[in-house]
């Protein structure tokens, strides 16, 4: 079995560090990037790299749901992990039109993300 490959997205280099030292260390493939724009530009180049991205809601320029919308765009069958400090900002959004699969709050508990992976890269396929 393959290393489940995945893109971190964070605007804090912290977040992004520790993310991909932990789940680097559990025998995750990570990519990390603390810019939304140049993860899709990553993405857009090799969208088979990557098995899950986990993103940011609130990033500047391109916030995660915006991010979540291009990507799936590009490869509908990805999953995404969206982390927030901000829930009440995704109210009024329709997070699984935008393939957004899990929301996690923050502050972002590295263990819980690790477990959420495993479960979801291990899921039995539905058809």
């Amino acid at each position: 079995m393959t290393s489940v490959r995945i893109l971190v997205v964070d605007d804090e280099k912290m977040i992004v560090d520790l993310a991909t030292k932990v789940l680097t260390k559990l025998g995750f493939v990570v990519t990390g990037c603390t810019d939304g724009f140049r993860a899709l530009e990553m993405f857009a180049a090799d969208p088979d790299a990557f098995d899950i991205v986990v993103t940011d809601q609130s990033m500047p320029h391109l916030t995660g749901f915006e991010l979540a919308s291009k990507l799936l765009n590009i490869r509908p069958d990805l999953p995404i992990i969206m982390t927030t400090g901000y829930s009440d900002q995704l109210q009024d959004m329709d997070l699984s039109a935008a393939g957004i699969c899990v929301i996690l709050p923050k502050p972002l508990r590295i263990s819980k993300l690790a477990e959420v992976i495993s479960e979801m890269m291990h899921a039995e396929p539905l058809v």
